[in-house]
């Protein structure tokens, strides 16, 4: 039996997580020696399974090695460096700039193998997959925002062997050197396709959708049908994986095998059982193909591989020998897939429906569809809690229909849609345009659904225990038959529906700075209130610091509405995810030196001044700058805010420059020292003056700050200051998110710095 070797693979490449850093790859070979002569001593089962887990943890090991090995050297970073290398990836290009994955042969004249995802900014020249070029970038080693709950970025680039980010350099030295080979023709097919959907339906905004579905583009898909899709728990279906894959087996498996048996010639020589195997596995292959065979779809495709050889020898696999086997090929291509949600959800998924189909053969069809939704729904359950932060109560009702009408009607089209358009073009722009009323009018559906915001249900983030007793009480409440079981699977449920996130108690107070790259966002709870002041940068026309960290970090935390915010000022690297905050959440209050920029969306903002006062449990709130009256200044605008309890304090101070600094000590300088300095102008050399830095006093100074920012913040003389007066120096760049857990009857301070706390083998130090 293969499935007890794959699951001793899976725990043995799930060792990745454990380690924080990367071993001496000595002691794992002498343990698979040691472990390794014991099997061959004892030729037991245990040791057997032992054995494999070893070998997996080794291979996983190796590989994490490997690609450790390949990331740009730290001298290197930042650099105008000549390269010459290949496109490997199917450029995603915009009107503003264009992205793909580069591998380097030649940096600045020496050989070496090195995979960087680069970005071609402005108007870039018309790229296709495969092509050679020499380069003039700027790169840097793999790094990532560090916050709890936020995407963990420098995982996804180890994933993908990825050992360097960066840009090109306008230059003329940038030309192609050769054009794509043979080995390419796939991404130019599919290049193709895309440009030919684009050239079709230029103004379609269901276009999105319909080359996700054809080509596995999803680079179209907009904001809000992105919120639309995850609301109602239906962002599966663009992402083509194993119910697409399956579809059009099934599709092109029905289709051949009713034309078949109606031809007595070619049944005479081929079964219409084999046949129509072969031509199912052809067609779902040709799809994975177009689609550039994610994850997903090679799992998939792996198990209908095993499913025809099981066909052509005349012998029927076991469902769960094929899971087992995809599983096991899956691992043996790429070990570290583990750290993909997508590998767990696909599999996962499958699994629960190995576990319903084979329990329910004899009933109807539509009962047993109906409740393969609900324990798809509900067997994911603990995985999307943890993915994602929330369930979907919308997502059974949602799926229910939808993937009902991508099966009988969407996907089945846009396989067609695939063949037409690589052979009559005009056809295809009929069938297509039906299929694309279709996606809008699903689209429609599904976005009167997401309008249901209050069947979202937004538990606390579960601890490991927790988790275990959720997954324990999922398991057996979807495979007994007996009441008694289920009824006391129920309990399992009860800590995760009554727990709550750990939070400040009366007096206590937790302040947060959040690494959002060069800019700002801090988060301050009290017992009961939640204040954020600014809200970081803007990422591009439809991205933010609120998407990818604020609000991750909030429902990481248990916090779903926000008591006060406050923008500092209108730059956007303060202001760039307020819009996106206002518009998710509930905000009771909001303050800001530019009511310009907010009066559009928050008729109710106030204009923050000097001597504005509140307190929260305990914890003293006062705003002392900008004075009353005074004309926007941009920087020195920036709203000032101290806060205290009876012991501890932070001050926070935007950008403001030594000007504003020298009146601030002038009006303010009894109210000014402070413990905990956020430093104005996150460092720069025009702002923390000398007579600042002795007034304030700090004992920690946090700098807000990007890696390797273009503004090289902070400045060196601006690090020396707070040297000499012995402060502690943080910066979000090197530490991530910092946090500090402040209790007035304590004198010390317990603080967290995420990136060291949260350490992995990918994780740049």
């Amino acid at each position: 039996m293969i499935i007890p070797y794959a699951f001793s693979f899976l725990l043995g490449c799930c060792s990745i997580y454990w380690f924080t850093s990367m071993p001496n790859l000595g002691m794992p070979i002498i343990t698979l020696v040691v472990i390794g002569l014991l099997h061959w001593f004892f030729r037991k089962r245990a040791t057997e399974l032992a054995l494999i887990f070893t070998m997996s943890c080794c291979y996983v090991l190796f590989i994490s090695s490997n690609h450790l090995q390949h990331v740009l050297p730290k001298q290197e970073e930042s650099k105008n460096l000549t390269v010459i290398g290949r496109i490997v990836s199917l450029p995603e290009q915009t009107a503003h700039n264009s992205h793909f994955v580069f591998d380097i042969s030649m940096l600045q004249n020496e050989p070496v193998h090195l995979r960087s995802r680069l970005s071609w900014y402005g108007e870039a020249p018309n790229l296709q997959a495969g092509e050679t070029w020499r380069l003039v970038v700027r790169m840097k080693q793999p790094r990532g925002y560090a916050n709890p709950g936020g995407f963990d970025y420098e995982a996804w680039l180890f994933l993908n062997g990825i050992g360097a980010t960066g840009f090109v350099t306008h230059s003329l030295d940038n030309k192609k050197i050769a054009p794509a080979n043979f080995f390419y023709c796939v991404d130019h097919l599919r290049a193709a396709m895309l440009a030919r959907l684009k050239q079709l339906f230029p103004h379609e905004t269901a276009l999105s959708v319909l080359t996700a579905l054809m080509v596995g583009e999803r680079g179209l898909l907009t904001v809000e049908q992105w919120k639309v899709l995850q609301i109602t728990g239906t962002e599966h279906l663009i992402a083509i994986a194993g119910l697409h894959v399956g579809l059009i087996d099934g599709f092109v498996y029905c289709l051949i095998s009713f034309l078949w048996r109606r031809t007595r010639y070619f049944m005479l020589y081929v079964p219409a059982q084999i046949a129509a195997s072969c031509g199912g596995f052809i067609a779902a292959l040709f799809y994975g193909m177009l689609a550039g065979f994610p994850l997903q779809t090679k799992r998939a495709l792996i198990m209908l591989a095993a499913g025809l050889i099981g066909v052509l020898c005349r012998r029927r696999f076991l469902s769960w020998q094929s899971f087992s086997l995809a599983l096991l090929f899956v691992l043996l291509l790429n070990p570290l897939d583990v750290l993909s949600e997508s590998f767990w959800l696909s599999f996962t998924t499958v699994a629960w429906m190995i576990i319903v189909l084979n329990r329910q053969s004899n009933r109807p069809r539509w009962r047993r569809y109906i409740r393969l939704q609900w324990t798809i729904t509900l067997g994911l359950f603990p995985l999307t809690l943890i993915f994602f932060s929330q369930i979907s109560c919308l997502g059974f009702f949602a799926n229910l229909i939808a993937v009902s009408w991508f099966a009988l009607i969407i996907m089945p089209c846009c396989f067609l849609g695939d063949l037409l358009l690589l052979t009559i073009p005009a056809a295809a722009k009929i069938l297509l345009s039906f299929v694309l009323w279709n996606i809008k009018v699903l689209l429609i559906f599904l976005s009167c659904l997401s309008h249901f915001s209050d069947f979202i249900w937004q538990p606390v983030f579960p601890t490991f225990w927790v988790f275990c007793l959720a997954l324990t009480g999922v398991f057996f409440l979807l495979t007994t038959q007996k009441n008694w079981i289920r009824g006391v699977s129920i309990l399992c449920f009860l800590p995760l529906i009554f727990s709550r996130a750990p939070s400040p108690q009366p007096g206590e107070w937790w302040f947060t700075l959040l690494d959002v790259g060069q800019g700002l966002s801090t988060v301050i709870q009290t017992a009961h209130h939640v204040l954020i002041y600014d809200t970081g940068p803007r990422f591009g026309s439809e991205q933010d610091a609120a998407q990818w960290v604020i609000i991750p970090f909030l429902n990481r935390n248990g916090i779903h509405y926000i008591d006060r915010m406050i923008v500092s000022h209108g730059d956007e690297d303060h202001s760039g995810g307020a819009d996106t905050l206002l518009k998710t959440l509930r905000v009771d209050s909001l303050l800001t030196s530019d009511i310009d920029l907010f009066k559009s969306i928050y008729p109710a903002v106030q204009l923050c001044e000097e001597n504005t006062h509140w307190q929260w449990d305990g914890v003293d709130f006062q705003l002392l700058s900008p004075p009353p009256g005074l004309p926007y200044q941009d920087n020195n605008s920036s709203c000032v805010l101290k806060v205290q309890d009876k012991r501890h304090s932070v001050l926070l101070t935007g950008d403001i420059e030594a000007s504003l600094e020298s009146n601030l000590i002038y009006r303010e300088e009894l109210r000014l020292p402070s413990e905990i300095l956020v430093v104005p102008h996150h460092g720069s050399k025009t702002s923390s003056s000398l007579t600042f830095v002795s007034t304030v006093h700090p004992r920690y100074v946090l700098y807000p700050v990007g890696y390797l920012n273009r503004f090289h913040f902070p400045h060196p003389s601006v690090v020396a200051r707070y040297r000499s007066i012995l402060s502690t120096q943080f910066d979000t760049a090197t530490d991530g998110a910092i946090t500090f857990k402040i209790d007035p009857n304590r004198e010390k301070m317990a603080f967290r710095l995420y990136r060291l706390a949260d350490r992995h083998i990918w994780r740049s130090e």
